[in-house]
């Protein structure tokens, strides 16, 4: 009887251990650059981050803030990338609406050229802490060689449950947008849309996937 007994416990420790084991495996080292209470359309340079990571050519940048509520339908939130040298766009803005909406828009001088939306996959708890991963691949990484790509996602807790917003877009048909860059945070709308508590960047850096 205890032979059985230890058979049956023995597979069931394991599974009860697979999540957190998997957590610890998928997460990511120490960010190459944080920034406390980053100021809206204030900018860090991507260029003047010094990494240890080898994967040239992407990024990831996670910002930890705070949803004010009730939040405006027409306020927007997120972060944004200027991009030098590229003759089709220079800034890219990414992330979530007031009326639960994740939006990207690509911009030159000035012009909205193109606008992306895909509605919540999860529920937002305004008021509550959340965070928001962007992973950006430009053509001249070596893993997607010739594509670029832009992934954003906002979660809460460790994200390991699932998101609260998620929206990708394949950006290969701009060129190259392996020019210098910049990011920060912004807000738009009425009102401020909420308070950010610190902004990370991992440069030469994607995650695990």
């Amino acid at each position: 009887m205890k032979n059985l007994l230890k058979k049956l416990v023995a597979p069931a420790a394991v599974l009860a251990l697979t999540p957190a084991v998997l957590f610890f495996l998928m997460r990511d080292p120490q960010p190459d650059f944080r920034q406390a209470s980053p100021q809206f359309h204030q900018f860090t340079a991507l260029n003047e981050v010094p990494s240890d990571h080898d994967r040239a050519g992407t990024w990831k940048s996670v910002a930890t803030f705070r949803t004010l509520s009730p939040a405006s339908e027409h306020s927007f939130f997120g972060q944004e990338i200027s991009v030098q040298g590229n003759e089709q766009l220079d800034r890219i803005r990414i992330g979530i609406t007031g009326n639960l909406i994740s939006r990207i828009e690509i911009w030159k001088q000035d012009q909205l050229v193109e606008t992306k939306e895909l509605g919540f996959v999860g529920k937002m708890t305004w008021g509550k802490t959340h965070r928001m991963s962007v992973d950006f691949r430009d053509a001249t990484n070596a893993r997607y060689a010739g594509k670029s790509n832009i992934h954003m996602r906002c979660y809460s807790g460790s994200g390991f449950l699932g998101d609260v917003a998620t929206i990708s877009m394949d950006l290969s048909d701009y060129g190259d947008l392996s020019g210098a860059k910049s990011i920060g945070m912004f807000s738009e709308g009425p009102q401020q849309a909420a308070d950010v508590a610190d902004l990370s960047i991992w440069k030469n850096y994607q995650s695990f996937d």
